[in-house]
């Protein structure tokens, strides 16, 4: 970070918190990172964690996908009401509260 001035760092940092104001992340968690006087570090933890929650929940519904080949068989129909099964449930996974 090689002249990088205090200000642009300031800067940036306000520039990160303000993203994070805007996507509803808790301002003030009490995790490890805030103890040490990085509140920033919690709020990446609380967006990392919730990213691998979603990609989780979808997970199936990408498998699924993956095995449709043809729409006019009834075996890959099959393979659509499965597909449908897993949204729902991943849809369920997204609703729940963080």
């Amino acid at each position: 970070m090689t002249g990088t001035t205090v200000e642009e760092l300031a800067a940036f940092k306000e520039y990160c918190h303000k993203r994070m104001d805007d996507a509803g992340v808790p301002t003030h968690p009490a995790g490890e990172h805030s103890a040490a006087g990085c509140r920033i570090g919690d709020r990446f933890d609380i967006l990392i964690g919730e990213r691998d929650r979603l990609a989780a929940a979808l997970q199936p519904f990408a498998e699924c996908c993956e095995h449709i080949a043809d729409d006019e068989d009834p075996e890959e129909w099959a393979k659509f009401r499965l597909l449908v099964k897993h949204y729902r449930a991943a849809r369920a996974a997204l609703d729940q509260p963080t």
